[in-house]
């Protein structure tokens, strides 16, 4: 009896949700849709990798919420062009924002890759322009990302003929080809572009150029930003020294510097007073060399950086040289380190050991040992120590108990680390990493697991008091799509 009037009572709410949800008021109601919209979104208004279209979702419920979101002018300003059915999308969206800034994302297929009418190329850049270019003035974010000659041409026109940008805060342009080598993507990036935005974005902050070469002195707009990436730029196409210079010295809230086979010429006289970033919290370094890499280093200076970031695995380069010199004891580079993500690196045990005694405040580690050498890991347990990690190995299998002896406290590379996220190592290796830490009072708190390697092991490390495990899905590398082919890099 009291089971069934315990169903009469939720099959009453129940049935109450939808009249509740109808009598809210409109502006509630369209708060609430913009709200959804906007958890969609990530810092640079675009729409989140893996999100639906929430606002044609909802705008699928019921009448009254169609006409609701067909109004509500937020959620219509994120434009992804990606497929032909896009194009008439864009349309819509275009009128239905109204006068709302736009974030525009345009995404074209390769020739090789491209299916008619179902993906967009050449064909249907016209159409793209079409639509956007006279709504330049509304345009908050643009990321235009291209796959083969013809297509770079057309964006050229549309950067190029649409005038200044005046509300335009994020720019990224992406070339991207399978480069083949260095050769092939010197000749193809080495033609210079017209004038971009008539050199008129006041308002830039985030700015990304991919294989994309512009004409450097002519960028009074790279200035005051916030976020920089610059990646596959040949030698002869970078910024001269004195340009790179001037570009980072008028951007002291620069918080995030990503540089992958790129940066300033190395050729030309270098300043020798390095450039303070004062502000940056994130540093990514990717595909260079190594004494290309120490001198760069040499001359910045980045007081508050946090979270470094290193792929460093391009063939026959040794990175020991520049591991050892961001280690050095005299001037460590990046002392003040809270997060270090390693997706690639190829060092010595020992070069890598001496990095890792330089930054004792580190947090969170994370390590890709698929492209990276097991001797890194084998460095976090006890110095490298072979017998001492196997022993290690064998007491976790078996259900023994950790050495009685610690190390001592000077031979515990980053004590302080709480997170540690991993790539390519099994249940038990994870297991004796965590004993170790354990044993020497450094215990780790939170364990990032690939799903990809999940097994019995690290099942059993979920039921360990104190400790917290997650597994996340590993996804391609951002990098890997604009690498250069027989570089060492995955294209």
């Amino acid at each position: 009896m009291k089971s069934l009037a315990h169903e009469q009572h939720f099959m009453r709410s129940s049935s109450a949700s939808p009249l509740s949800i109808a009598r809210l008021p409109v502006e509630l109601l369209r708060r609430v849709f913009v709200a959804g919209f906007n958890d969609d979104m990530d810092e640079y208004h675009i729409r989140k990798f893996g999100c639906g279209r929430f606002e044609v979702l909802i705008s699928h419920v019921c009448h009254q919420w169609r006409e609701v979101a067909i109004s509500t002018t937020e959620l219509w300003t994120c434009i992804r062009f990606a497929k032909v059915k896009d194009l008439d999308h864009a349309r819509e969206q275009v009128k239905r924002s109204r006068t709302r800034f736009l974030d525009i994302v345009i995404d074209t297929a390769a020739a090789e890759d491209h299916i008619p009418g179902v993906t967009l190329s050449r064909d249907e850049f016209g159409d793209i322009f079409d639509i956007i270019q006279s709504q330049v003035h509304r345009w908050r974010t643009l990321i235009l990302k291209v796959r083969d000659e013809t297509c770079k041409s057309w964006a050229r026109l549309l950067t190029s003929s649409c005038g200044p940008a005046p509300s335009l805060e994020t720019l990224e342009l992406y070339h991207i080809q399978k480069w083949r080598s260095e050769q092939t993507l010197a000749s193809s990036i080495s033609v210079l572009p017209v004038t971009i935005f008539d050199e008129v974005l006041p308002k830039l902050r985030n700015v990304s150029f991919i294989g994309v070469n512009l004409v450097w002195e002519r960028t009074p707009y790279l200035r005051g930003l916030k976020k920089l990436q610059f990646a596959t730029h040949a030698e002869d196409v970078r910024p001269t020294y004195q340009e790179w210079s001037r570009i980072l010295s008028s951007s002291p809230e620069l918080e995030k510097l990503r540089l992958n086979y790129s940066g300033p010429r190395s050729y030309g006289g270098w300043h020798p007073d390095p450039i303070v970033l004062p502000r940056l919290r994130e540093l990514s370094l990717e595909c260079m060399e190594s004494d290309y890499l120490c001198r760069l280093i040499d001359h910045l200076r980045f007081p508050t950086l946090r979270r470094l970031h290193l792929e460093l695995d391009e063939e026959d380069e040794d990175y020991t040289p520049f591991v050892n010199h961001i280690g050095s004891p005299d001037a460590p580079a990046f002392a003040n380190l809270r997060s270090l993500h390693i997706s690639a690196l190829e060092c010595t045990p020992e070069a890598w050991r001496r990095f890792l005694l330089s930054i004792p405040n580190l947090t969170g580690l994370e390590v890709n040992f698929r492209r990276s050498s097991d001797a890194l890991f084998d460095e976090l347990i006890a110095g490298g120590d072979d017998s001492e990690s196997d022993a290690l190995s064998t007491v976790t299998e078996f259900g023994g108990n950790p050495p009685s002896t610690p190390p001592a406290s000077d031979e515990v590379v980053v004590p302080r680390l709480e997170w540690f996220k991993s790539t390519g190592l099994q249940g038990g290796e994870l297991w004796a990493f965590k004993e170790y830490r354990d044993t020497v009072g450094c215990p780790i708190r939170h364990f990032l697991i690939s799903s990809d390697d999940k097994d019995r092991s690290t099942q059993k490390l979920e039921g360990c008091s104190g400790v917290r495990v997650s597994y996340f899905a590993e996804e391609e590398e951002e990098s890997h799509s604009y690498a250069i082919e027989g570089s060492g890099e995955v294209v």
